[in-house]
C-alpha cells in the first residue's frame, strides 16, 4: 500500500496532472463567480437548486469545453507516467526493488486513483462551494420547467437513478462527482496500459486511442440502431436529459478495463517471467 501511495504522490506532482487539476479549478471558479454575480440579490423563490448551477450542467459553455477536451485531459493526467519512468530509468529501479508484477499493477492502480482525485476531487470542491454559497432550500430548475409540469418528471426520469435524485438530491449531486472521477479513472488507466504495450513509440500518439474511442461513441447509436444516445458527453454531464442506458455505460467501461488489465498482464509476463 505504501508503494501505491508513493506512486500516486509522484503522479500528482507531475506537471501534467497539475495542469489538468488547475485547468478544472480555473473553469470551475470562473463559472462559480459568474453565478455569484448573476444571482446576487435574487429572491429565494426564483433561485435554482444549487447543485444544478455547477459547471457540468448541460448547455453550459465551460462544461462544454471540459467535455470536449476530456479525451486529451484523461491521457494527460497520468497516461505518460510509465513512458516517463522508461525515459528516466526509474522503472528499472522499481522492478529491482519490488518486482515487476507489483510495479506494473501499482502503476496501473495509481493512474486510476490519480485521475479520480484530479477530476472527482475538483468537482467535489465545486459542489461544496455551491452548498456553502447558495440557499439549500431552493428547488428551481434552470430549464424553468416547474415540478407541476409532466415534462419535468419525464426529464428527471432520464437521469441515472432518478429515485435517488428525487429523494436525496444532494447525495445524488455528490455521487455525480464520484461517478465522473471513476469514469475518468478508467480512461486514464486504459491510456497507461496502452503505453505499456509498446504500440506507440511517440508520446503524442498516445492521445489517439482514447480520443478515437470517445469520438466514435457519437456514431454507435446509428450504427447499432439503438434507441438511446451513446455519445460520451451525455454520460459525463450532470443531470443530462438525453435518453441513456446505464448497462451500456457499464459494459463500455468494463470492456476498457478488461483490455487494459490484459495489456498490463501481458507486460508482466513479457518483462518479468521471461527473464
Amino acid at each position: 500500500m505504501g508503494i501505491l501511495l508513493l506512486q500516486i504522490k509522484v503522479m500528482l506532482q507531475k506537471k501534467e496532472a497539475a495542469f489538468c487539476y488547475f485547468f478544472m479549478l480555473t473553469m470551475i471558479l470562473i463559472h462559480f463567480f459568474q453565478n455569484i454575480f448573476k444571482f446576487a440579490g435574487t429572491d429565494i423563490s426564483r433561485m435554482y437548486q444549487p447543485l444544478k448551477l455547477r459547471m457540468l450542467y448541460e448547455d453550459n459553455v465551460f462544461g462544454y469545453y471540459v467535455i470536449e477536451l476530456l479525451p486529451v485531459l484523461v491521457v494527460l493526467v497520468s497516461g505518460f507516467s510509465y513512458l516517463d519512468d522508461r525515459k528516466s530509468g526509474e522503472d528499472i529501479f522499481w522492478i529491482a526493488r519490488i518486482g515487476g508484477k507489483k510495479y506494473f499493477f501499482f502503476k496501473y492502480a495509481a493512474s486510476f486513483v490519480t485521475s479520480l482525485i484530479v477530476f472527482g476531487g475538483s468537482l467535489l470542491m465545486e459542489t461544496f462551494l455551491y452548498l456553502l454559497s447558495f440557499p439549500l432550500s431552493s428547488v428551481g430548475d434552470p430549464s424553468n420547467i416547474t415540478r407541476f409540469d409532466e415534462v419535468y418528471w419525464e426529464l428527471i426520469s432520464r437521469y441515472f437513478f432518478p429515485d435517488i435524485y428525487i429523494n436525496h438530491p444532494y447525495l445524488y449531486g455528490v455521487g455525480c462527482c464520484v461517478a465522473f472521477g471513476l469514469m475518468c479513472g478508467v480512461l486514464s488507466s486504459f491510456s497507461l496500459a496502452i503505453s505499456m504495450s509498446g504500440i506507440f513509440r511517440f508520446r503524442i500518439l498516445l492521445f489517439l486511442p482514447v480520443y478515437l474511442i470517445l469520438t466514435m461513441t457519437y456514431y454507435f447509436k446509428d450504427f447499432l440502431k439503438l434507441d438511446f444516445d451513446t455519445y460520451y458527453g451525455y454520460y459525463f454531464y450532470f443531470y443530462d436529459t438525453a435518453p441513456k442506458n446505464i448497462f451500456a455505460l457499464i459494459l463500455f467501461l468494463m470492456v476498457l478495463f478488461v483490455i487494459s488489465f490484459c495489456l498490463v498482464c501481458k507486460k508482466i509476463n513479457k518483462d518479468v517471467f521471461e527473464k
